[in-house]
């Protein structure tokens, strides 16, 4: 491939991953994803009882509820896992994966820009649209972080989720807080 080719395919991917199909989910986090959309449609505490309506509504066999039910509860065991690593927020939860591409069309934009195969204009336009989307989804950088992370857990990452334990929260934490003098 030569450069110019490179650019468009650049191109071409930061538009899938933060143009107008930004909040699409991709077939490798569709099902996480739609446990998470039931959960904000029918509440934690009619979650599993939202995927079970839904099953029967559109048919889906019974090992798919089954799935989907287990998948809830392993979600909510990696936002427990999250909250522990101080990762997530005390009662917060994952409203969506989506960051996880958003993440991955700021990092394509942001290098694309640096060589010259995104224009910046159209590099700024792309990571503005990544700003606001975390902003409509997410109430807090907590929530942001903890969705890129939800995969990592629910794939037994352990590795993935040791590092975010000791390297985010002292990010997370308001600078004014790490230089506080400790109190006895």
């Amino acid at each position: 491939m030569g450069e110019e080719a490179i650019s468009t395919a650049v191109g071409r991917c930061v538009n899938d991953l933060l143009g107008p199909r930004a909040e699409t989910v991709g077939q490798q986090l569709h099902a996480v994803e739609e446990v998470l959309r039931h959960r904000a449609r029918g509440g934690p505490a009619l979650w599993l009882h939202a995927i079970d309506e839904w099953a029967g509504r559109s048919g889906q066999p019974p090992e798919t509820v089954v799935a989907l039910r287990d998948l809830a509860e392993r979600v909510v065991r990696a936002e427990e896992e999250l909250r522990r690593a101080c990762i997530l927020g005390s009662g917060e939860v994952v409203p969506t994966v989506l960051a996880c591409y958003w993440g991955q069309g700021v990092h394509l934009a942001r290098g694309a820009m640096e060589v010259g195969w995104l224009d910046r204009g159209r590099g700024l336009n792309y990571l503005h649209r990544a700003g606001e989307l975390a902003y409509r989804w997410y109430r807090s950088p907590r929530g942001l972080v903890a969705a890129q992370l939800l995969p990592a857990c629910l794939a037994g990452d352990e590795d993935t989720v040791r590092w975010a334990a000791a390297a985010l929260p002292p990010l997370l934490t308001p600078p004014g807080l790490l230089s506080a003098p400790l109190t006895p």
